[in-house]
């Protein structure tokens, strides 16, 4: 059983609302349309059982009716739950205690700017549950290869390479909140993921490096209990504002999902 839980917000202005353009520029709205379309492509093509949550924090009707029209392709139960627009950490604090508060096998915590590949779904089931098999203890899948990580001399971090189903995968020790793991993981090191949840963009200092990458390790020189594995390349590319991925089709990706 998978709880898959994604957090959505399409804010008024529901035509274009970002002030910087994403590497992939398009109108908020169709990018979130083709990101839900992926992942539920995705999970429909699985072999996993899965629950659907979706966290609407849009602030008009208009946005959450289309929320719900998209979520009606998913084969799987869909709970919405519309927060009306609040602010991000309350959106963020209540994704991360549903998947503490899970009681899946797995809980995927994602956000509404990712595009998926058709496989990601299985692949991340199948691929971690080996990784931990392998382990005897639990582990995690951050599902992009963050590009930063090989570009900046400051960033750049020893890795092992391991198989998956149909890729290569480098341990890892960064994340964002968008990860595949299992609710024991959130409920071990609830105090980073809530420090994260609740004070992320309002006291200084306060984001994924002085949080929550303090529980991974990478097997060589990573301080924390959990292992972290990256996809070679990406089962979900974060549309981002500059981290476009390397040596990697993203049109491609996107165009499939019209």
């Amino acid at each position: 059983m998978i709880d898959v839980v994604l957090r959505v917000c399409l804010t008024n202005n529901i035509i274009n609302d970002d002030t910087m353009k994403r590497f992939i520029d398009v109108p908020k709205l169709e990018l979130v349309r083709r990101c839900m379309k992926s992942l539920i492509q995705s999970m429909n093509i699985s072999k996993q059982n899965i629950k659907f949550t979706i966290i609407d924090d849009s602030n008009n009707h208009e946005a959450n009716n289309l929320v719900k029209e998209w979520s009606l392709q998913c084969k799987f139960p869909v709970d919405i739950i519309p927060l009306n627009g609040a602010d991000h950490n309350k959106a963020c604090l209540l994704q991360l205690e549903l998947c503490k508060n899970s009681t899946a096998e797995f809980v995927y915590n994602i956000e509404d700017d990712y595009l998926h590949e058709q496989n990601a779904i299985q692949n991340m089931a199948v691929d971690l549950d080996n990784f931990m098999t392998n382990l005897n203890y639990y582990a995690a899948i951050n599902p992009f290869d963050e590009p930063y990580l090989y570009l900046h001399p400051n960033r750049m971090i020893s890795s092992k390479i391991v198989a998956g189903t149909d890729r290569y995968y480098r341990t890892n020790k960064c994340s964002t909140t968008s990860i595949f793991t299992c609710p024991f993981v959130y409920k071990k090191h609830w105090e980073l993921w809530e420090l994260l949840g609740t004070k992320y963009s309002i006291e200084d200092g306060i984001r994924e490096e002085t949080t929550i990458n303090k529980m991974w390790n990478n097997g060589i020189d990573g301080d924390g209990d959990i292992f972290l594995f990256s996809p070679m390349p990406s089962l979900a590319t974060h549309i981002s504002y500059w981290n476009r991925p390397l040596f990697y089709d993203i049109e491609k990706l996107w165009n499939s999902y019209r």
